[in-house]
């Protein structure tokens, strides 16, 4: 009785999610048709407009678009945000061209952060699949949750190896939100950042960096992004600093 009900709630969640994801991806298809047809025109300004426009959607998007976003700012001289759609060309591609266009780009800006040494390559794979791991775990932990209330409920028996199962699932899933991103980075992306010795305007300079450097992210506190620069760390107001997401 337990698999029927396990492949019942399986085939619901599974239609559920796709149906959402189909209506989702054929909104965000036409879109993308229309700005890739804008961006052959050469109306670059339009099809940057709509490009973003999908991004900030947080969904499914196309790694072409971000090498034409990225080539996009390149040709309008703004290479802090040609690095970045670089980088989130990479952490959706893994393409290490794209890694050496941002190495060279960087040298010619003479920008930090952008050094291919010490890349974790098992790291960077968790990180960009971290979405789909997140989202698999809470799959078990409901179909668990489900088998949990039958068994106690309709069978009258107490589940303790599901309920033992689901308890560590769901710390796995609450450490994983919280506490894993241990690698967040961003990029300076506005001219005037200050790099202070404290969150606050009031504390000592340590550093007034060029837009477009890269730099580890550590926490955030209100405004204030405390990051680790020049092997430091001081905080950065977070208007300054566009995050990179995996």
């Amino acid at each position: 009785m337990q698999n029927i009900l396990f492949k019942i709630i399986t085939i619901i969640i599974i239609s559920l999610f796709s149906n959402v994801e189909n209506a989702i991806s054929q909104d965000l298809n036409y879109d993308l048709a229309i700005a890739d047809s804008l961006f052959e025109k050469g109306k670059y300004t339009e099809s940057y407009d709509i490009y973003n426009a999908i991004l900030n959607t947080g969904e499914q998007f196309s790694a072409a678009m971000l090498l034409r976003m990225a080539y996009i700012k390149e040709g309008l001289g703004d290479h802090s945000n040609a690095l970045y759609y670089l980088n989130r060309y990479y952490y959706k591609t893994s393409n290490k061209l794209a890694l050496n266009k941002m190495e060279k780009l960087a040298d010619a800006h003479e920008l930090k952060g952008y050094s291919q040494k010490d890349k974790n390559i098992l790291l960077h794979l968790f990180y960009k699949n971290f979405n789909r791991i997140v989202f698999f775990l809470s799959v078990i932990a409901f179909i668990l949750l489900g088998i949990s209330i039958y068994s106690k409920l309709k069978l009258k028996q107490t589940p303790y190896w599901s309920s033992l199962v689901l308890t560590i699932l769901l710390c796995s899933i609450f450490y994983l939100v919280n506490f894993s991103r241990l690698d967040n980075r961003g990029i300076i992306i506005k001219q005037g950042a200050f790099i202070m010795s404290g969150p606050s305007s009031g504390a000592n300079l340590i550093d007034s960096p060029q837009k477009g450097h890269k730099v580890k992210i550590l926490d955030q506190e209100d405004v204030w992004l405390k990051i680790f620069w020049n092997g430091e760390t001081g905080y950065i107001k977070s208007q300054f600093v566009k995050p990179l997401q995996f």
